[in-house]
């Protein structure tokens, strides 16, 4: 396939002297004079890089690579300017839409290297065929997720069979509807988590382009619940809500079904690898058949879940389940050792002949209840189902599909909070914070939409963007004469465990025409712990290029000073929890004090964070603290606000 290069310049002379440059390298060359010329060309030639001026007839540049992203694969661009409003280009870099910012008058090696570097970034995201697994199906579909042709792989993992070419595949999927489905088109080869109605993870779906108009859509099982049923000597799903609609029927006293979840359920199988699962979910089961009554059934329900129906009231299914949980909370023997596991167990009751309920509905209620024990970290407690669950779920449904599309709708933004140096009153470093305005509800607090990106896949892209939103905003500042501070950005557990992440942050550095030592990375205490021997490596090699990391939220993970020298970190946060009441009278004010001189023993910087008073400024000063962050000096502000900040410090208190 040829290389085909599109330049757009209103300009002839600069049109003229680009083709000289590129014809060099053999490029099919294609050129306009205007961007909507640009676009029309795009959509008839389909040229896989785009080389454009930012200012044109009609439009700039950056809305015509907004234009072209809608393309799949979209071509990868770059836009150049010689007097570009340096606002605009920093939006420009944010859309994501724009791989590279080159000033005119250009330098024409650096020209070169970037149109190449450009090329291999767009095949890059041109993917292979897609072969299936074991545990995997693609399908072929349309942009609006209608399938071409019979599906290969595994199709009766998905239930798919009956499906027929020219019916919709997210209607026959729980979890895809046409939100996800254009993201995934936008994003190939990136994946994403496709949950049941009950918020259960069920698959897992990545996209790549086949030809205009034409995906294949690769979906892996993440549960075989039938092979796992056969193994545990459980019924299987369909075969649970069989039994519980029999009950429903023919029962003349009321029903309950649970929805036991275990605790730490992944953390406990990845100890010993894929066979554990059912190693261990076919001894959990052993022990929670014998608090059962006679004539209950038990079946799998997503990756870490039981469903069970018990044919008792309400008042003797509570103290089977009461005994379940009492049990779990004493050590049991797991793989030869004792092991604490726990469970969240929610419950849903029906009455005889209630025409209302059905299976599905009392599956749903269950998970709901369980669901709502998970989200508040109230493990080992049983609970029961209540109408407003259905309200948070229906809540919680809403802001994932408004997430999957939030980035084309620009709706993320960063801010950012000083990090003062306590000894000079000097700005030495920022962390961004990203914000995300939701079109309709306005601004949604990051603790409610980061963990739904956690969940479904999508905080690798959204992280991504927030790591080259704020090296461009640092290359920004240093164009307008400002200062350079670090910028901490901080990770996710799932990032951290993405094998690709140092070469992710590498080329985003890259793009962004930053440098490493503009760039620190924050990882909170639990996600570190978890992960640390097989992030060991990596985060090294994110030290090696110049990256600082830090430990962030101390004292609210595992809290322990004894480990802090294994790990590969360089600055350590104190949790607000600690400063909040400080004193040099108090435990709290000797425990921080305790903290800082460890710290700087084993050579750690350390940051306090959450600092409101100047009260706790004097005591950090009295301890040696290095740098604060908090309210007492700024809240996080918008980037042209800290700039400023920067240009008049230091700080006066």
């Amino acid at each position: 396939m040829s290389q085909k290069l599109l330049i757009i310049d209103d300009e002839p002379a600069v049109l003229r002297s680009l083709k000289r440059i590129f014809r060099k390298k053999n490029y099919e060359i294609l050129t306009a004079g205007s961007a909507e010329e640009g676009l029309q060309t795009c959509q008839a030639h389909k040229p896989q890089v785009i080389l454009s001026d930012f200012i044109l007839p009609g439009a700039n540049g950056s809305e015509l690579l907004q234009s072209t992203s809608q393309l799949v694969p979209a071509p990868v661009g770059i836009l150049m300017s010689g007097h570009a409003d340096l606002n605009l280009v920093l939006a420009a870099l944010n859309s994501g839409q724009v791989f590279k910012f080159i000033t005119k008058p250009w330098d024409e090696e650096e020209l070169l290297d970037q149109v190449q570097t450009a090329f291999e970034l767009y095949n890059h995201r041109v993917l292979p065929p897609f072969s299936p697994n074991e545990r995997e199906c693609v399908v072929c579909v349309d942009e609006r997720g209608t399938m071409l042709e019979p599906p290969r792989g595994q199709v009766d993992l998905f239930q798919l069979s009956a499906l027929a070419c020219g019916e919709s595949v997210p209607g026959r999927l729980p979890g895809l509807n046409e939100q996800k489905l254009a993201h995934l088109a936008h994003h190939p080869g990136n994946s994403i988590t496709l949950s049941n109605d009950f918020g259960e993870p069920q698959y897992r779906a990545c996209m790549r382009a086949r030809s205009q108009g034409v995906y294949e859509l690769l979906l892996t099982h993440l549960v075989d619940n039938e092979t796992f049923g056969q193994e545990r000597d459980l019924i299987s799903q369909c075969q649970v809500q069989e039994a519980i609609n029999q009950r429903l029927e023919k029962a003349e006293t009321s029903s309950v079904v649970a929805c036991i979840e275990v605790a730490r359920f992944r953390e406990l199988s990845r100890q010993s690898g894929f066979m554990a699962y059912s190693r261990l979910m076919t001894l959990l089961c052993k022990h929670i058949k014998q608090f059962l009554p006679h004539g209950s059934v038990i079946s799998a329900s997503g990756a870490e879940q039981l469903v069970v129906l018990l044919p008792v009231s309400e008042g003797a299914a509570i103290k089977h389940l009461q005994g379940v949980v009492e049990h779990f909370a004493r050590p049991v023997e797991v793989f030869d050792k004792a092991t604490l596991v726990q469970v969240y167990i929610g419950y849903a009751i029906a009455h005889p002949r209630d025409a209302a309920v059905d299976a599905q509905v009392m599956l749903q209620r269950a998970s709901s209840a369980v669901h709502t024990l998970v989200e508040g970290g109230n493990v080992g407690q049983v609970h029961a189902y209540d109408p407003r669950f259905d309200r948070d779920i229906a809540n919680r449904d809403r802001l994932e599909n408004s997430l999957f599309g939030a980035l084309e709708r620009n709706e993320f933004s960063l801010v950012y909070q000083p990090k003062v140096d306590l000894s000079t009153g000097k700005i030495v470093g920022a962390e961004a914070l990203l914000r995300w305005r939701h079109h309709e509800l306005g601004l949604v607090s990051p603790a409610v939409f980061i963990p739904l990106a956690e969940e479904n896949g999508l905080i690798h892209i959204i992280g991504d963007w927030v790591l080259a939103a704020a090296c461009a905003q640092v290359r920004v500042w240093r164009l307008q004469g400002v200062p350079s501070v670090p910028i901490s950005v901080n990770l996710a557990a799932p990032q951290l465990r993405n094998d690709s992440l140092v070469n992710r942050i590498k080329s985003i550095i890259h793009e962004s025409g930053s440098l490493p030592e503009d760039l620190k990375i924050e990882l909170t205490e639990t996600s570190l712990i978890q992960n640390v021997q097989s992030s060991y490596a990596q985060i090294e090699e994110l030290r090696a290029l110049g990256i600082g990391i830090a430990l962030d939220d101390f004292g609210t993970g595992y809290s322990s000073l004894g480990y802090l020298h294994q790990l590969p970190i360089d600055v350590l946060k104190i949790d607000k929890c600690f400063i909040d009441e400080i004193s040099p009278g108090n435990r709290r004010g000797r425990l921080v004090k305790h903290i800082i001189n460890m710290a700087h023993d084993m050579g750690f910087e350390v940051i306090a964070e959450g600092v409101e008073s100047p009260y706790q400024l004097d005591v950090l000063h009295q301890y040696e603290c290095d740098i604060v962050q908090g309210y007492v000096y700024s809240p996080p502000v918008a980037p042209d606000i800290l700039r400023d900040m920067i240009r008049e410090q230091p700080f006066e208190m």
